[in-house]
């Protein structure tokens, strides 16, 4: 089934796969994929231990025990004690290649990119077909921005371990994010014969269905996430759009209350909410939601003339003045703006046009009034 609605209406941030941490499983470091809906880029989460004991770095000891007490402390977020172990086990074997992709995603974790760069590329010199090393420099390129070079990483790692389901995930966000789409969906299905628990497999499948048209296929996929994992928030804003576009008004209503109940300050949800009254005729209910995404964002170009809009449909035209008058002293000064500036002008000079008239009109009532008691 297709749908006309986009996912990006009213200017809003497309979250399409921003929202997905990487996952990079190299048998090493714990690792856990879960969403953090405030962050804007990918990541690697070491899944922190639930113990409190502190592991303190240690000068004594063969290779091996600095690589086990590096990878304890790496498994509890001690990165910085974490290297120096991994450091120091590196240094007492130069060829342990475990050593060197668990520096790698140390570094990795701290945003270190050359230091983490190094490290996974000494030990492919070492183990040519270490699938962890490979998945390592994949993430890096991932969230640099290599896409290309992420994919090929990827593609290795997924010839030396065709079982990883990290490195088909993994594949799925950077394909998605690349535009290929098709490939991303195949990725995911992949992911999810293997783990059908994986909430944010069926999150990302469920966008990529979303971006194709397939609405049916959205709503079934964000209702999989979110039985999975309720709090996944973007699932519920995509699931409100799919519902949107089906028409199924009370059941998009209560999707998008539940993205402003768990994100409070999500504009996006108020801007679809207001929409979705408005398509329903509940247009004083239209406005009172505008109103109160311009008190989270005073400052959003996109509020102010839904609101302004919203209050024009119930004729309340100085205020629409007002509101796309403040549009218009915020909408960004670059090339592209031309048309819409002139639109909002000239909604502008209607509404004040008939806020005179209103007013002359009052006026006259008025008057006339007087008279009548006189």
């Amino acid at each position: 089934m297709g749908s006309d609605a986009s996912p990006c209406d009213f200017g809003c941030i497309r979250r399409s796969i921003i929202e997905a941490r990487l996952c990079l499983a190299a048998g090493l470091f714990l690792v856990s994929c879960t969403v953090n809906p405030d962050e804007r880029r990918q990541t690697v989460v070491v899944q922190s231990s639930e113990q409190t004991s502190v592991i303190p770095p240690s000068s004594h000891g063969s290779a091996q025990d600095h690589l086990e007490r590096g990878i304890a402390l790496g498994s509890r977020g001690n990165l910085d004690d974490a290297i120096e172990e991994l450091q120091t086990a590196a240094r007492l074997a130069p060829e342990n290649v475990d050593a060197l992709v668990n520096l790698g995603l140390a570094y990795e974790k701290k945003d270190e990119w050359a230091l983490a760069t190094a490290s996974y590329e000494r030990a492919l010199q070492l183990q040519p077909k270490h699938a962890g090393a490979h998945m390592g420099l994949g993430v890096i390129r991932h969230r640099t921005g290599e896409l290309s070079k992420a994919i090929a990483e990827y593609r290795t790692a997924l010839r030396l371990d065709p079982a990883s389901v990290n490195a088909h995930y993994n594949l799925g966000l950077a394909l998605h994010a690349s535009g290929d789409r098709q490939g991303a969906i195949a990725e995911y299905d992949t992911v999810i014969r293997a783990n059908p628990e994986y909430p944010l497999a069926h999150y990302n499948l469920g966008v990529a269905l979303w971006e194709e048209g397939d609405v049916d296929g959205t709503v079934m996929e964000m209702g999989i996430a979110l039985g999975l994992q309720p709090d996944l928030v973007d699932a519920h804003f995509y699931l409100a759009r799919a519902l949107e576009a089906r028409r199924d008004w009370d059941a998009a209503t209560a999707e998008y209350q539940s993205v402003m109940r768990l994100r409070p300050n999500d504009v996006r949800a108020y801007l679809r909410l207001g929409s979705v009254y408005e398509q329903t005729g509940h247009m004083s209910d239209s406005v009172g939601v505008y109103e109160d995404a311009r008190r989270i964002a005073p400052d959003n170009v996109e509020v102010r003339v839904a609101l302004g809009l919203a209050l024009k449909a119930t004729g309340q035209y100085a205020a629409v003045r007002e509101e796309l008058e403040a549009a218009l002293r915020l909408l960004p000064e670059r090339p592209g703006q031309e048309e819409r500036r002139k639109q909002l002008q000239q909604a502008i000079q209607e509404a004040a046009t008939k806020s005179y008239r209103e007013e002359g009109r009052a006026k006259e009532d008025r008057n006339e009034k007087e008279d009548r008691n006189e």
